[in-house]
């Protein structure tokens, strides 16, 4: 039960007149809109009123008052900017689905209007009630999230399990599937952790130049990038740089403690389960097929819906840029790599900072973007003469081997222009971000 409400007065309502029971609250000019807003929500929150009922005045709820003078000496919170970030895409969500009410509303006024005698004006309303229903129901189911929502390089090839009927064949692909969520997932968190110079400092034991020259070396294992992403979510955990890492670090931990979490144990089931087929331990009949399908497919949904989280972490490519002289931002023409569709969508946006041309970011919340290059790369293949999207699949060091691998279907770049020039690069990245 709310027993003081709060309100925000937009600018369009001043002057309107008042009740002598209400309270003006003037913020200073300086204070943004979606701080106001954040103020009203968290006041008609169940923990808002829980603190403004310890300065009520008067026994009965009717007639309890809080003064002025008490009211002077609240002190009221103030939100950390990703906090505000998130708040913010709050807000838009409750639009949308305001929207939706409206909609709906609009709908029933409409079955009651003489119109509705026609039958081509009913099929449109039941065609538009019928769209406006599945678009609900679909926003509850996993499958149409990951396609339309997830970062590119973990939706298309989950979206290609569908057309795979075959239970051996399907559990071949499901493992891919599973060591493209992990290799994401270790450089996504190295990406994380360098961006927060957190590789650089004594605080990094394991995930120093030797250690990850180790991993490289020979051609790197699901296992290897299982202990990556960990150790990268222990270095970003409680930094509170940004909504999305502070996700990623706590994905690896229960609680606050350091006991690992569900998901860490699940990411390290599917290590086990794609090093068992490695060795010839799988499964060998259909029926054993069959039961690993269902399996694997269920341990990759648990997987999936643990790291929704990316759903509002974009994934962009830079297309071009501009920069303001005057504001010194960054005017970007982007590709988002986002759903499963390889016909990715452009998105003109703006930056506070320069960014590179050609490199891919991974838009983290509070106005920051995480660079994924040289980690994680976009190339034409060789092979399908299509654009894909590359990992650092090997490394044996500055005169060996280097050998790039896509996400989409596994296709190689090595020894060729295009690793001549990653190498360069993340060998500068490697000096630049890691210690020895």
């Amino acid at each position: 039960m709310i027993l003081l409400s709060a309100s925000l007065v937009e600018e369009d309502a001043s002057g309107t007149l008042i009740n002598d029971t209400v309270y003006i609250i003037r913020p200073n000019s300086d204070i943004d809109n979606t701080t106001r807003q954040f103020w009203v929500k968290f006041w008609n929150s169940e923990r808002g009123q829980g603190y403004l009922t310890t300065f009520l005045r008067g026994q009965v709820r009717k007639t309890s008052t809080i003064k002025l003078k008490d009211l002077r000496n609240i002190q009221l919170p103030y939100p950390r900017p990703s906090a505000l970030d998130a708040f913010s895409q709050l807000l838009q969500v409750e639009k949308r689905l305001t929207s939706r009410i409206d909609e709906l509303q609009q709908l029933l006024g409409d079955l009651f209007s003489e119109e509705m005698d026609e039958g081509a004006k009913l099929q449109d309303l039941t065609n538009r009630a019928h769209g406006l229903d599945m678009s609900i129901i679909q926003s509850d189911d996993l499958g149409f999230r990951i396609r339309n929502f997830y970062p590119f390089v973990l939706a298309y090839a989950y979206r290609l399990l569908d057309a795979i009927h075959s239970p051996s064949e399907r559990y071949v692909e499901q493992l891919r599937v599973a060591e493209n969520v992990l290799v994401f997932l270790g450089n996504v968190g190295l990406c994380m952790a360098a961006h927060l110079d957190k590789l650089a400092t004594d605080d990094n034991r394991n995930l120093t130049k030797s250690d990850l020259g180790g991993f490289w070396s020979g051609g790197i294992s699901p296992g290897d990038w299982q202990q990556m992403a960990r150790q990268a979510g222990s270095l970003v955990r409680n930094t509170q740089a940004s909504p999305a890492i502070d996700v990623f670090g706590d994905l690896w931990f229960r609680g606050r403690g350091t006991k690992e979490s569900s998901f860490a144990a699940l990411t390290k089931d599917l290590v086990t389960l794609k090093n068992d087929h490695k060795h010839d331990r799988g499964p060998k009949t259909e029926p054993d097929y069959q039961h690993g399908n269902d399996n694997l497919g269920h341990k990759l949904e648990e997987c999936f819906s643990g790291v929704e989280f990316f759903v509002s972490s974009p994934m962009r490519l830079i297309l071009d840029t501009n920069l303001d002289w005057a504001t010194q931002a960054t005017h970007l023409e982007t590709l988002a790599f986002v759903g499963d569709h390889p016909g990715l969508q452009k998105e003109a946006l703006d930056y506070p900072k320069p960014l590179v041309k050609g490199h891919l970011y991974l838009d983290v919340g509070a106005s920051e973007w995480v660079p994924l290059y040289p980690l994680i790369s976009v190339h034409y293949c060789p092979s399908c003469k299509s654009r894909e999207t590359y990992f650092i699949d090997r490394y044996d060091g500055p005169s060996g081997r280097f050998v790039l691998k896509s996400f989409e279907r596994g296709h190689t770049h090595e020894n060729d222009e295009v690793t001549k020039q990653v190498t360069i690069d993340f060998e500068i990245w490697m000096n630049r971000n890691v210690k020895d």
